[in-house]
C-alpha cells in the first residue's frame, strides 16, 4: 500500500475515533440528564409524602413513605452511576486512548493532530485544599457528582424517618 493511501486510512480512522468519543460522551450526558430527572421526581414525590404523613409497613417496621421513596430513588441513582461510570465511561476511555495512539502516529506525519491528547491534558481539575493538590480526573468528578447526591438522599431518608 502506498504511503499516501496509508496516511488517508489513518486520518479516516482518527475521524471515526473522534465520532465514537463524541457518541459515548453524548450517551453519558443523556444518562446524567435522566438521573437528574429521576432525582427531581423522587424528591418531589417525597416532599408530597411528607405532607401526607403516610407510613408503610416494611419488614415489620413502620417507615415513612417519603423515606421509602428516597431510598428507592437512591437505588435508581446508584443504577445510573453503574451505567454511567462502570459501563459507558469505560468505553469512552477506550476510545480516548485509541485516539491518543492515533494522534501520536499522525502527529509525526502531519501537524494539527492532538485534540484528544489536549483534552486529556486539560480535563483534570486540581483542587487546592490546605496544601493538598489532588487532581480530579473525569472518573473522580463523576464519583463526586453521584456520591454527593447519594449521601444527601441517605441523609434525607434518615431525617424524614427520625423527624416523623
Amino acid at each position: 500500500m502506498r504511503q499516501e493511501d496509508m496516511a488517508q486510512l489513518q486520518v479516516e480512522a482518527w475521524k471515526t475515533t473522534i465520532q465514537v468519543q463524541q457518541h459515548f460522551n453524548e450517551i453519558e450526558w443523556k444518562i446524567r440528564g435522566l438521573a437528574v430527572t429521576l432525582l427531581t421526581a423522587v424528591v418531589g414525590a417525597a416532599a408530597l409524602a411528607i405532607n401526607d404523613k403516610t407510613d408503610v409497613h416494611v419488614f415489620g417496621f413502620d417507615v415513612h413513605l417519603a423515606a421509602v421513596l428516597l431510598i428507592a430513588g437512591l437505588v435508581g441513582w446508584c443504577l445510573f452511576y453503574f451505567v454511567d461510570q462502570i459501563w459507558y465511561h469505560r468505553l469512552l476511555i477506550g476510545a480516548v486512548r485509541h485516539g491518543e495512539r492515533l494522534e501520536t502516529l499522525l502527529g509525526g506525519l502531519v501537524e494539527g493532530f492532538g485534540l484528544t491528547q489536549r483534552i486529556s491534558r486539560e480535563s483534570p481539575y486540581v483542587f487546592h485544599l490546605f496544601g493538598w493538590h489532588p487532581p480530579l480526573h473525569s472518573r473522580h468528578k463523576m464519583q463526586v457528582f453521584y456520591g454527593v447526591v447519594a449521601l444527601l438522599l441517605c441523609l434525607l431518608a434518615v431525617l424524614v424517618q427520625i423527624g416523623t
